[in-house]
């Protein structure tokens, strides 16, 4: 039996509206509808959140979290704009609405559900957002100090994906700082790509053609990162020359404690001894151990 706060209770009265909103005598003749029941009229996650706060962008990757005795669900939030000047635009693609077009983004936001009683809070994560302080302004108490957070949340934040997505993109072109290479795209860099093949099953690969490429995703992993003592939670990508396989780059973003939201990027040598995700795929079906589970 449900005990908790959340949806409108069935009231008499608010079972003869219900009924004729949803043009059913069963809410009104049903035996299992008592005055204890409720109605919840917003059960998705991304939809609470956009109900509240429609003028934020959310991340796709809203994720759970059972902490402080509840099951929470985490999701990203972001400020944008198309009118920020000197900043080249970028559209949504395979994260947002491909049409979207926005040159400035900001994960100012994360909000938590309750997956209990679906109660919301959003907390400010960035005050330094312009964006975000005009909203504050407009709609004071809407949103919650980063201090707000508790903890056993807190410990839970993982970079969001969408907007690691487009950094990398971002990341291919302006990563370049002599203005000679730049405008020439001598050192341009690619997202590295995986050529699908028949036993792939990464769901990235997977629907990719065969025989065809795309670009690998980005991962959540633990890893030791050079300097570093012990392993930490990081959101990685790693970049190519065009046309080639050896490693450029690996690109992380942190994800743990005071380091959260720390980017780093590894450069690697450009004589190519370092072997990008496509080379070491050929590597491992090459092994002749490795290849009798693919036969």
């Amino acid at each position: 039996n449900y005990d908790g706060k959340g949806g409108i209770p069935l009231t008499p009265l608010a079972k003869a509206a219900f009924a004729v909103r949803f043009t059913t005598w069963s809410l009104l003749l049903s035996q299992e509808i008592t005055k204890e029941s409720r109605m919840i009229l917003v059960r998705n996650i991304a939809e609470r959140v956009k109900r509240i706060a429609p003028f934020l962008l959310l991340d796709n990757n809203a994720y759970p979290v059972i902490a402080g005795g509840h099951i929470f669900w985490i999701v990203d939030c972001y400020t944008t704009s198309a009118d920020y000047p000197y900043s080249a635009p970028t559209f949504g693609g395979d994260n947002f609405a491909p049409a979207l077009r926005f040159n400035y983004i900001r994960g100012s936001v994360k909000a938590t559900v309750d997956a209990y009683n679906g109660d919301i809070a959003l907390y400010a994560t960035d005050n330094n957002d312009p964006i975000l302080r005009c909203y504050q302004r407009a709609m004071p108490g809407l949103f919650l100090p980063p201090s707000a957070m508790p903890d056993y949340l807190r410990e839970h934040r993982r970079y969001p994906r969408d907007l690691f997505a487009v950094q990398r993109r971002l990341l291919m072109d302006y990563h370049v700082t002599d203005a000679d290479l730049f405008y020439n795209r001598a050192d341009a860099w690619q997202i590295a790509r995986l050529r699908a093949g028949s036993n792939d099953t990464s769901p990235s690969v997977a629907t990719t053609p065969l025989g065809d490429s795309r670009d690998s995703p980005s991962s959540y992993a633990l890893a030791r990162l050079p300097g570093s003592a012990q392993e930490e939670f990081v959101l990685t990508t790693t970049f190519t020359p065009h046309s080639r396989d050896n490693l450029s780059a690996l690109f992380v973003a942190r994800c743990d404690g005071s380091q959260y939201g720390q980017r780093i990027l590894y450069r690697f040598s450009a004589s190519g001894s370092a072997d990008g995700p496509e080379r070491i795929r050929k590597k491992i079906r090459a092994d002749n151990q490795v290849q009798t589970y693919f036969s």
